[in-house]
């Protein structure tokens, strides 16, 4: 079988979260704070008990006053002064589930659970769609990932994304949360950049259309990943020459693409329109927001708290790839380097830039299929060296950085790593340590939430 060693890896990841999913168990969890379905997953997934099961968008009568006291504590909604009820997330978590979930819909009586959207058919059925969604990615990212690089580079590549990062929580532990559809979804985008230039087509319009509007419907902030598709291939002066030429001869296609994007939205665009009265709206209604004039990037990337670097240091390697790609792969160069800026500046612009409660961070995960381009680049680097004196520490610290990333995840299990308060010295007191001990607490420091919705967001 050729490029046989990345697709057995593949395999290899997903037996490894079918057992963490089997070892906790956490499907078997339904209550009002534990288990699956808690905190933002709580509005990821609500539409569709909201829409198969009770048939109340609206939210105004089957969730408020439902005598199940599971069913009342798992909901997340505004209301409105017309007296609907709002959900804060758009859907396209819900719609990446919605398979998942009907088939838990349909076996839940037969297993003799209550068919209420949240016993543990339909918790499994969530979890389940989270591990899938990182199977068909890391897919896809091999697939993409193989036009560029060797099978053993592409091993590599995909065993430090899926196991050496943050992602493996967000598709296990954390399943529901948006980010491993994102990174699902911006994989299969990136092929079909490069298929769409190839040979411009109405099927690739439709189906790059399609996949875009997911991506932004999964996550609005990740509209920004339109900035690759425009940016592919520009190296210099006469590429854009060149591609002018190519949207004025394809005009046509690239309507029929912005149309399929809109064609993504519908179901929220009427969602909106049926309860707002508005076809759009914005649903953050709690002083939320984006401080452009602020950005935390330094606090995002290398910050105690949530920096990229410090939890993920794995990701170090890839960013030092992408310094590298403009020798290697002018291709990607320069959509990379804009994508990376606009989307480091939105992220660390948002009010709260540490992202609640949660393992580094987590608005990253979204980008990892293009930061794998960095990473596999670094590697290729790597294992070209001539002199051992750098190779081996370099594959050394590789190793040691990954293994360094995997026991933060074993750490976060744990509680040995806070979801949002940690500091400098509350990591030193629990490095390399599985039980927290007083001297950890004591260096907590939590974020002021309150204080963040007004602009005053500390490092």
């Amino acid at each position: 079988m050729k490029n046989k060693f990345s697709l057995i890896v593949i395999f290899i990841v997903l037996v490894v979260c079918t057992w963490m999913v089997f070892n906790k168990k956490q499907y078997m969890k339904t209550g009002i704070e534990e288990g699956v379905i808690v905190w933002d997953i709580i509005s990821y997934y609500t539409y569709l008990p909201a829409t198969f099961i009770y048939n109340d968008v609206s939210l105004s009568y089957a969730f408020e006053e439902n005598a199940d006291p599971v069913v009342q504590g798992k909901t997340w909604s505004y209301k409105l002064p017309n007296g609907n009820r709002v959900l804060k997330m758009s859907m396209g978590v819900a719609i990446m589930c919605t398979p998942a979930f009907l088939v838990a819909h349909s076996l839940a009586p037969l297993l003799g659970y209550t068919a209420n959207g949240y016993t543990p058919p339909y918790t499994f059925s969530v979890i389940a769609s989270s591990v899938l969604a990182l199977f068909f990615g890391l897919l896809f990212l091999r697939k993409f990932l193989l036009k560029y690089y060797s099978d053993w580079i592409c091993t590599f590549t995909l065993l430090i994304i899926a196991l050496a990062t943050n992602l493996l929580w967000y598709s296990t532990f954390d399943a529901g949360m948006s980010h491993v559809f994102s990174f699902c979804m911006v994989s299969i985008f990136l092929l079909l950049i490069e298929k769409w230039y190839k040979k411009p087509s109405y099927s690739a319009s439709i189906l790059l259309g399609l996949t875009l509007g997911m991506i932004s419907l999964i996550r609005p902030t990740n509209c920004v990943f339109v900035i690759l598709f425009l940016f592919w291939g520009i190296s210099n002066k006469e590429t854009i020459k060149e591609r002018w030429a190519l949207y004025r001869r394809n005009i046509v296609k690239l309507i029929t693409l912005s149309i399929f994007v809109l064609v993504a939205w519908m179901p929220q665009i009427f969602y909106w329109k049926y309860l707002t009265g508005d076809f759009f709206f914005y649903s953050y209604m709690d002083n939320e927001r984006f401080f452009f004039m602020d950005p935390k990037i330094w606090s995002i990337l290398f910050g105690f708290r949530k920096g990229l670097f410090i939890y993920t240091p794995t990701m170090i390697f890839a960013f030092i790839g992408m310094f590298m790609i403009w020798k290697s792969n002018k291709t990607w160069a320069l959509p990379s380097a804009i994508f990376l800026i606009v989307n480091i500046y939105v992220i660390s612009s948002w009010w709260c830039w540490w992202y609640g409660g949660s393992l580094g961070m987590r608005a990253m995960i979204d980008s990892y299929p293009l930061l794998a381009i960095g990473l596999a680049t670094f590697l290729v680097w790597v294992a070209s060296l001539k002199r051992k004196l750098w190779k081996i520490p370099l594959i050394a610290i590789i190793v040691l950085f990954s293994f360094q990333t995997i026991f933060f995840t074993i750490q976060y299990n744990y509680q040995t790593l806070h979801y949002d308060s940690m500091t400098r010295k509350a990591l030193m007191a629990a490095f390399w340590r599985v039980r927290a001990t007083d001297k950890y607490y004591d260096a907590l420091k939590e974020p002021d939430y309150e204080e963040g919705r007004a602009g005053k967001r500390e490092e």
